[in-house]
């Protein structure tokens, strides 16, 4: 049976995935930033006609990859939204895994890239929000909620609460990688870390009787 007329092929999907990691090396190599169309296609290896044909124009690019790191982040997403035991020590385990997976991955360059292009484009910057950090907020936001349920957090918005929790480590993060600040204003980040659990916990946990 032929492809249905207007479907996609997989080989046009497995050519888009492609294209998007070749821009993805690009982002964690901290070079992403301020492509034009023509760069950005230099980057892919095809012509500009191409990026148009896959994306429609470099924002359709800068959007499917913007989504693509959301679905790749979903399986930790996910272990973002469980709490992991009591209180004290579900929030101490969620700063450590903010930690790691700022350390491990090239999420700063990722949140650096992604907030560059919003800044310069509206519709870019409602798909970094979306994709990235209210995807992020949402996941945090879910796990506090359950402790909140559970009478271990005093009642608040537990969306409120996620951007206390995340915007340090976010913030920093962007500070020492994206703009390069650990070469001149080292920062210390396991005692960053600790030194916001113990502060989040103390603002926001029921008081013991």
């Amino acid at each position: 049976m032929g492809r249905i007329k207007g479907s996609l092929s997989k080989d046009h999907a497995d050519k888009r995935e492609a294209l998007l990691y070749k821009l993805h090396e690009h982002v964690e190599q901290g070079n992403a930033i301020g492509l034009g169309l023509r760069s950005m296609a230099e980057v892919m290896g095809v012509s500009v006609p191409t990026v148009r044909h896959y994306f429609g124009s470099r924002r359709g690019a800068v959007q499917a990859l913007l989504h693509t790191y959301k679905v790749e982040g979903e399986p930790h997403l996910e272990i973002m939204r469980q709490p992991t035991g009591p209180f004290a020590d579900s929030i101490r385990d969620a700063i450590t895994f903010l930690l790691k997976g700022f350390q491990e991955s090239p999420l700063p360059q990722i949140h650096a890239f992604g907030l560059a292009e919003g800044f310069s484009d509206r519709e870019l910057a409602d798909s970094y929000v979306k994709d990235l950090l209210e995807s992020a907020l949402e996941a945090i936001a879910t796990r506090l909620k359950l402790h909140i349920d559970r009478g271990e957090m005093i009642p608040i918005d537990p969306r409120v609460a996620a951007i206390y929790l995340i915007s340090p480590i976010l913030i920093t993060f962007l500070h020492q990688c994206g703009l390069n600040g650990k070469s001149t204003y080292p920062t210390d980040l396991k005692a960053l870390a600790e030194g916001h659990a113990e502060a989040f916990i103390r603002a926001y946990q029921v008081p013991k009787s």
